[in-house]
């Protein structure tokens, strides 16, 4: 019996230390796992930052990078700060980072690397605190908006993904707990951008409703993350909402089925967003070749949103802000800005928020219409992901995305930055002005600056001719007194008539940031250098403007009769005012009494007035100053013609004649006239 007992202790011990064994092992094994998954978020997202940082290198900052780059550097306190990105519509949080960043560095370069970094930390989160595989994981962070949109372009958005994750992580594995530190996450959060609080409010709501399920006990717990969340939305709306004078603060509440349905079709160039495979590829889809691809987009669209609703039907909840976020941000995108697939991409986000919590629902039952959407059309849309990132990264290795810098560096290099600035496409060129960290002067706005304001005396509302780009030049020629460089958006055709020598040009950018460097040479503002501008503007019927060159040009010179002349002719064939232009003519020939010219345009000027007459006596005047002048005699046979007087019509041809004996067009008014003649 005692031996029994024995082996019964002995089993017992046994058993016992068997269970403490396999405690032991299956600690060390969540131990593993757990360092696993952190093992595996450190290398996918230190290879993230390696392949983003190699490929950041060839990225050409364009306007909107440099924008907010060179708002901060002009802004030396926090209130300036506040003051400068008043018109941005966009709350603080990107505005700070490189607010702090310029603390240690000017150079724009280490925007991009931070902004990497900001990227490479969102996948690491992504990555660590997700419920997918490992290749899951590799599929969505090599996808188009985490390793291209978000990553390579420097905006705001991937400090958003950040704190999404954080808060989509931390909710995730803790369920109801951290509510103060997830309310501080939103807070932050809603400090990147307007997506960002639509995504996040209804998923604020989510986390509430879930963690009071869990514990109606205790709902005095919600209170103080409740207020924190209010409070991060008021600060957002207070930094972010625009003056009344912004370019951007118009709203489009009008029912109108081409912007639904240009709308609706956003959902589908987000989930699939393929580039045209050219040099203009950035916020483009291969639809876009296709009739009627705004419809046919729609359509796909309405697809994709039956399928995410299939998939998430099992769970009411996930359905619920899925809807809601997605109607969210298509009002958004409908009644304020359309924007572009930076923009729209918050759609696909939304998404991929959902389908997280959706897979990290234990409680949710996976039928099998779910797991087929789950298996083919996410992996689908994940393939489609990574496909576009490839082809965009590519694409904007091999093309100069925006001509920004290469203007930069070449004006420079050739010291034309020791001249003054002129631009026009005021936000393009201000892109310029910011790399060069140099005032640049706005023709348009009519302002000094590193960085353009986007109020309503922005460039698109202001409405800019050729006269008036020309008055500007001459007006900063003036003040300056020295020679410029003119930075255009656009070719300007008769630089060469203009004096200005045309010093390179930067075209087929991706985004379509080109520019046209012009130097314009400082030649003191002779009356015979405002004349000979003023008959360039006469050229191409800008009458107005020729007349206020000529104006100032007999100011400078009151006896100047060449530009009395030219200025008859503006009264004459522009605004057909025959009194105003007879005053100009005779102060022309009371100063230029034998020029043949001047006698000829008063002829010219008699004779539409209706003085017929008097108007051929002048030009028989023009013809005894100058009898080789082919015109007049052109000119007094229409006269005769249209008086029916085909005798001195034929006369005056035959005279013509003899000078310019080849003359076809003469030969054949002489043959008309007689024919007219006999026809009397």
């Amino acid at each position: 019996m005692q031996e029994n007992l024995n082996n019964e202790i002995s089993v017992t011990l046994s058993y016992n230390k068997k269970q403490q064994v396999m405690q032991s092992e299956v600690k060390e094994t969540s131990g593993f796992l757990r360092n696993s998954k952190m093992v595996q978020a450190l290398l996918v997202s230190m290879v993230f930052f390696l392949i983003e940082f190699i490929l950041v290198h060839y990225h050409e900052l364009w306007g909107d990078e440099v924008h907010a780059w060179e708002i901060v550097r002009c802004s030396h306190s926090f209130s300036e700060l506040l003051y400068n990105t008043r018109y941005e519509g966009h709350p603080q949080m990107w505005f700070l980072i490189l607010f702090f960043l310029q603390k240690f560095t000017v150079n724009y370069f280490s925007m991009q690397v931070v902004h990497v970094f900001i990227a490479a930390c969102a996948v690491f989160v992504f990555c660590f605190f997700s419920t997918f595989g490992l290749w899951q994981n590799i599929l969505f962070c090599a996808g188009y908006f985490f390793s291209y949109e978000y990553s390579i372009i420097s905006r705001n958005y991937s400090v958003e993904l950040v704190f999404l994750f954080l808060c989509a992580g931390i909710y995730t594995k803790y369920r109801g707990k951290y509510l103060g530190l997830l309310s501080v996450l939103f807070f932050l959060l809603f400090q990147t951008n307007v997506f960002a609080i639509i995504i996040g409010v209804p998923f604020f709501i989510y986390i509430v409703w879930n963690s009071w399920e869990a514990n109606k006990a205790n709902g005095k717990r919600f209170i103080l993350p409740t207020f924190i969340i209010l409070a991060g939305i008021i600060v957002a709306a207070l930094t972010a909402f625009p003056p009344a004078d912004s370019a951007f603060s118009t709203w489009t509440f009008k029912p109108d089925a081409h912007h639904i349905m240009y709308v609706l079709s956003t959902v589908f160039t987000t989930y699939f967003p393929m580039p045209l495979l050219n040099s203009h590829f950035w916020s483009t889809n291969t639809l876009d070749h296709f009739p009627h691809h705004s419809f046919i987009e729609a359509i796909l669209s309405l697809v994709i949103l039956s399928l995410a609703v299939m998939l998430f039907r099992n769970n009411k909840k996930i359905l619920l802000l899925f809807c809601i976020g997605t109607i969210g941000e298509a009002l958004f995108i409908y009644v304020k800005y359309y924007g572009y697939i930076r923009h729209h991409g918050h759609l696909f986000l939304l998404f991929v928020l959902c389908y997280w919590l959706y897979c990290s629902d234990s409680s949710v039952i996976k039928d099998k219409i779910s797991g087929i959407v789950s298996r083919c059309f996410v992996i689908l849309i994940l393939i489609v992901q990574v496909v576009a990132s490839c082809c965009a990264n590519t694409l904007d290795v091999k093309y100069t995305f925006s001509n920004n810098i290469p203007v930069a560096q070449y004006i420079h290099k050739n010291g034309l930055d020791s001249l003054p600035l002129l631009g026009d496409g005021d936000f393009m060129a201000s892109g310029v002005a910011g790399i060069l960290d140099h005032d640049m002067y706005y023709m348009r706005p009519e302002k000094w600056g590193k960085f353009i304001l986007p109020d309503q005396n922005w460039g698109p509302f202001i409405n800019f001719s050729e006269q008036d780009l020309l008055s500007e030049v001459s007006k900063v020629l003036n003040e300056k007194k020295t020679d410029l460089v003119l930075v255009l958006t656009y070719p300007f055709k008769d630089y060469r008539a203009m004096g200005w020598t045309q010093i390179e040009t930067f075209e087929n950018s991706v985004i379509g940031e080109d520019y046209y460097l012009y130097r314009v040479k400082y030649i003191p503002q002779t009356p015979e250098y405002l004349n000979h501008a003023a008959e360039m503007l006469i050229a191409k019927n800008n009458f107005s403007g020729a007349m206020k060159l000529l104006n100032k040009a007999i100011q400078i010179k009151p006896g100047y009769g060449e530009a009395y002349m030219n200025l008859a002719d503006c009264y004459n064939n522009g605004l057909t005012n025959y009194d105003k232009a007879l005053a100009c003519i005779d102060s022309a020939i009371k100063y230029s009494p034998k020029d043949y010219k001047v006698v000829f345009d008063k002829g010219a000027i008699l004779y539409n007035a209706g003085h017929k007459n008097e108007g051929i006596s002048f030009f028989k005047e023009a013809l005894k100053l100058n009898p080789q002048n082919i015109n007049a005699y052109l000119t007094l046979a229409e006269c005769y013609t249209a008086l029916k007087d085909y005798d001195n019509a034929i006369v005056y041809l035959k005279m013509g004649l003899k000078i310019d004996p080849e003359n076809k067009d003469i030969q054949d008014k002489i043959a008309k006239c007689n024919k007219d003649k006999g026809n009397k």
